[in-house]
């Protein structure tokens, strides 16, 4: 019993997750001249400092609820080099943050039973490279842009993107909210599958992104306990 009502209250949360993503977006007015892709690389290219926030869920059976994922990163870029603290949790499991990774561009240190490592492999800096900062690559990598609408909301822009494989089977819906200097402050992603009877396509899964602090003053604490002479 147990077990169902917690799966009941994730999926109450979020199906509310799911709604506040998308009535949070105002009536739109669409800009023609305008590549949301164009102003999401430029947006990626300028970021320099800031605050990310990351939820995932698949759906692609009951208990993927359970499996729901929250990423935490601060950042910031200093005399050409990166320093980051990264946290992830699972929320139904643990509601507490970690204690962060820590990334100052010679080694990314972890924690393991109260111990700190560091990367030996170079599997956290590919990490770091590939998806810390942005959309997940398989949402976008390998497959082709089908949509690509700007429009005028409210004070900024959203933007909508869909990505397809060549058979439609893979059906990928990102839509971002922007400022009117480009800066993107929140980000939704849908996974849908294949079409069913009815050409209805099932909600696979949903991304959220949210940037905040963007290219301001983020300090970044290296772990209390961290020495990086280990």
């Amino acid at each position: 019993m147990a077990i169902k009502r917690i799966i009941l209250l994730l999926t109450a949360v979020f199906l509310l997750y799911n709604l506040e993503a998308h009535l949070r977006f105002e009536v739109s007015f669409p800009l023609p001249e305008q590549s949301g892709i164009e102003i999401y690389n430029q947006f990626l290219s300028s970021l320099q400092s800031g605050v990310i926030q990351k939820r995932s869920t698949m759906l692609r059976s009951k208990y993927d609820l359970v499996n729901t994922e929250e990423e935490n990163i601060r950042f910031s870029r200093e005399g050409g080099r990166l320093y980051l603290t990264y946290q992830h949790r699972y929320p139904a499991v643990f509601w507490s943050w970690p204690t962060p990774n820590y990334y100052d561009s010679d080694r990314y240190y972890y924690q393991l039973k109260g111990d700190w490592f560091y990367d030996r492999f170079g599997y956290f800096d590919d990490q770091v490279r590939l998806g810390y900062f942005s959309i997940p690559p398989e949402v976008l990598d390998g497959l082709s842009l089908t949509k690509d609408l700007v429009e005028l909301s409210g004070d900024g822009y959203r933007i909508t993107l869909v990505a397809e494989d060549e058979s439609g089977s893979v059906h990928n819906e990102i839509v971002m909210q922007a400022s009117a200097d480009g800066i993107i402050h929140r980000i939704v992603i849908s996974q849908y599958g294949d079409k069913r009877d009815g050409g209805q396509r099932p909600l696979l899964g949903r991304h959220t992104i949210h940037y905040s602090h963007v290219n301001q003053q983020v300090p970044i604490k290296k772990p209390k306990g961290l020495s990086t002479r280990i």
